[in-house]
């Protein structure tokens, strides 16, 4: 009862953080799931039985998908003329950008559009660079057709429609990396206790004579 409680509340925490999703709310949200999963470190270490498997379960899963979805290493750093090969999602090559696709990221894109038809200024992007590769870069100003891409390598700015963005991290996809990892992690903690199981924990001992 008192899992079903926390994860009832966890998800109401979760459904408010997507909701506003300000960019504090985000680094909030953010710091909170580096602390948890840093505690369930602790807890693999030093707790014991059906226990450890939960928290060690709980670390791996969610340590793997912070560094799939959020801390994955970022490609070579772009020159003043950048070559096109790097960070083209329809060519490979040995500077694309090797960040996993998850099916999380494809539902918060989803998610996102249904919540506002236009990203906001200020979120980072990976868009199309003078109809050529993709390249990281920030939204600094709009109008009706595109948006103004300010590159992070100091090239000059340019106008991207919105077929030109490939993708995009704002905090509505911060928290939502964040939620999701605590949920998938939490799932896996609670799955992996229940199938390494030790009934000899909780078997009730005879009385010695």
């Amino acid at each position: 009862m008192a899992g079903l409680l926390g994860l009832v509340t966890l998800l109401t925490v979760a459904c408010a953080a997507l909701a506003t999703s300000t960019p504090l709310v985000a680094s909030a949200v953010h710091t909170l799931n580096l602390a948890v999963l840093s505690l369930a470190v602790v807890g693999a270490i030093c707790r014991r039985g059906q226990a450890r498997v939960f928290w060690l379960a709980l670390a791996v899963v969610g340590w793997v998908y912070y560094f799939a979805a959020v801390g994955w290493p970022a490609p070579p750093e772009m020159t003043a003329q950048p070559n096109p090969v790097y960070y083209n999602n329809f060519n490979s090559g040995p500077g694309q950008d090797a960040r996993p696709e998850l099916l999380t990221s494809k539902l918060l894109d989803y998610l996102e559009s249904l919540r506002t038809a236009r990203l906001p200024i200020g979120a980072h992007v990976v868009a199309q660079w003078m109809g050529g590769g993709y390249w990281p870069g920030k939204i600094t100003d709009e109008n009706d057709n595109a948006y103004l891409v300010t590159w992070d390598d100091g090239s000059s700015p340019t106008w991207d429609t919105p077929t030109q963005i490939a993708s995009s991290s704002t905090p509505f996809h911060q928290v939502g990396h964040a939620v999701f990892g605590l949920l998938i992690a939490l799932l896996a903690g609670w799955l992996m206790s229940c199938l390494f199981h030790d009934s000899t924990e909780t078997a009730i001992q005879p009385n010695k004579p």
